[in-house]
């Protein structure tokens, strides 16, 4: 009973996090981005507590990921997380969008659906950065549009095997590491 309850608050207090820049967003202007949060940097295997802290890209940082985009690009499932309440499971698509603002262009985008016991929570992938080899997206609940609520750091791309390993980070809360194999390289179903 008191695991039961300890999953309980744990999955409260995760929601609360990723939902809680949905409240700001709503009463505050999305004029700026807010601070990046820590940055998780080494790979942290399966049964990690977690991914450990490095700086954060430079605010220069060029567009994309180092990787040619035909190399990333697809619908992968999830095969590990470091945090089985957040995600037991998972779909990550990873395609190129057209955006018309500041200026029409495509670029790379991304949707993360991670189901967890009894949740289900929709995360976007946008502002794809590197830095050499170090490469991070900003992650949004709700749509695209919405201030970034956290950010995903690429820990390991195999490109052989096509395994992504995320880590994603959230503006308050703990990071959590998901592990995605690709099983299709069209990114539309």
């Amino acid at each position: 009973m008191a695991a039961d309850l300890s999953a309980s608050r744990r999955r409260r207090a995760l929601a609360c996090a990723v939902l809680s820049p949905l409240v700001l967003a709503a009463a505050c202007s999305a004029a700026g981005h807010p601070a990046r949060p820590a940055v998780p940097a080494g790979a942290a295997g399966p049964g990690a507590a977690g991914p450990a802290a490095a700086p954060a890209l430079p605010a220069t940082a060029p567009a994309g990921w180092p990787m040619t985009r035909g190399a990333y690009l697809g619908r992968y499932r999830l095969t590990t997380s470091s945090d089985h309440t957040f995600a037991a499971s998972g779909l990550l698509t990873l395609f190129m969008r057209q955006i018309k603002k500041p200026k029409a262009m495509t670029v790379p985008s991304g949707v993360l659906s991670a189901f967890g016991p009894g949740q289900t929570t929709v995360l976007y992938l946008s502002n794809f950065q590197h830095a050499g080899s170090r490469a991070a997206a900003e992650v949004s609940t709700g749509n695209y549009g919405y201030p970034p609520s956290g950010e995903a750091w690429v820990m390991h791309f195999s490109q052989p095997g096509h395994v992504l390993t995320l880590a994603f980070s959230p503006v308050s809360g703990h990071p959590v590491t998901l592990t995605f194999v690709r099983y299709s390289a069209d990114p539309h179903p």
